[in-house]
């Protein structure tokens, strides 16, 4: 007799506050995913050689470089370096990988993608430099 049944507007708020949550709850789930990616993307990758080499070369950047994308978790037969063939190094010889720096020949990019350049979905960018006898190589996902 005397029970009393919810009001529709009650039932109406309830269900938009729920919704509200998960909607809160998930963007701030892919702020934190987005957040732990970039962060991880963007740790130096320190490489140290026994004696530094006159400059940067195509050879040194690509393998370092692989090293990188390999130590990001991403596999290396997967994920091959882009030919692109635009710069040279300060002896004149073609660089089949890197992207050399105009400014700096001590620094350049290495372009890797997930399976054939035309058909790539994905793509990560190493940034590769030289300082003495340390090669660091920083690991980015472009956007």
């Amino acid at each position: 007799m005397g029970e009393k049944k919810a009001s529709p507007i009650g039932c109406r708020t309830w269900a938009i506050l729920i919704v509200l949550v998960i909607v809160g709850l998930t963007l701030l789930v892919g702020f934190v995913a987005s957040r732990l990616i970039s962060l991880r993307m963007n740790t130096a990758h320190s490489y140290t050689l026994p004696s530094p080499p006159r400059f940067l070369t195509d050879a040194l950047a690509s393998t370092k470089a692989t090293q990188a994308i390999a130590s990001e978790g991403y596999s290396t037969n997967v994920w091959k370096p882009v030919e692109l063939n635009k710069t040279s190094d300060p002896d004149g010889n073609r660089d089949k990988c890197l992207l050399r720096d105009p400014t700096n020949p001590a620094k350049g990019d290495v372009t890797f993608c997930d399976s054939d350049q035309a058909s790539a979905k994905n793509s990560r960018v190493v940034h590769v430099e030289l300082k003495g006898n340390q090669v660091e190589c920083r690991v980015e996902m472009p956007r």
